[in-house]
């Protein structure tokens, strides 16, 4: 398996990071429907978008359960599967799948579907290698054990699986975010959507802490 990182996915994939620069972020790898239903198992899958989940990346609470629901909803409204997930971890340098990881890759894709999990190394930036692509195998069960166990069969794929461009694309990219290019986490959307509906003074009080 092969996947193709669209110049729109990667930009707003390293637009959260950069806007959360102390924090571990993550969010959903997007593939339109007619990609990732491709009849050729060869062909590779294109993520055409990213969304940024949260940048309080931890056990799935209610609120980030809640943002996911949102954005996979919204990923099925424009015609999209959700195909993995990103995620960029506090300790810059660390680059592995972790348990919490793999639970939200199972939570996004479903547990008999195969995920891809991109994770960036930010201290390898601008290289194209800051970006280590993992596949986590399709799995039954949703326990923290199985979560655990799932992230220790992550396998690591070879960079030639994950054309993410060049390192002159990436070095634009950088340009473009440190020149003002902002990115919303979902979870966020999700709080704001709640409280022009009901105007909930819990909700807007977990959004101020």
């Amino acid at each position: 398996m092969s996947y193709v990182l669209s110049p729109s996915a990667h930009s707003t994939l390293l637009a959260h990071v950069a806007a959360h620069p102390h924090a571990s972020v993550c969010g959903l790898l997007l593939s339109s429907l007619s990609s990732s239903s491709s009849s050729s198992s060869s062909a590779p899958v294109h993520i055409s978008r990213a969304l940024p989940l949260t940048h309080t990346h931890s056990a799935l609470s209610p609120t980030l359960e809640a943002g996911l629901a949102l954005a996979q909803a919204h990923a099925s409204e424009e015609k999209c599967s959700v195909v993995g997930v990103y995620v960029a971890h506090a300790n810059v340098a660390s680059s592995h799948v972790d348990p919490r990881t793999a639970r939200l890759a199972r939570s996004a894709c479903g547990e008999g579907s195969e995920a891809l999990v991109l994770v960036l190394d930010a201290s390898a930036l601008p290289s194209p290698r800051a970006l280590r692509a993992f596949l986590l195998p399709a799995s039954a069960g949703a326990s923290s054990s199985s979560a655990a166990a799932a992230a220790a069969q992550a396998q690591a794929l070879p960079a030639s699986a994950l054309d993410a461009g060049d390192e002159a694309r990436m070095q634009q990219l950088l340009l473009r975010i440190r020149a003002g290019e902002r990115v919303r986490d979902w979870d966020g959307e999700f709080l704001l959507r709640l409280e022009d509906r009901e105007g909930s003074v819990m909700w807007n009080a977990s959004k101020r802490g």
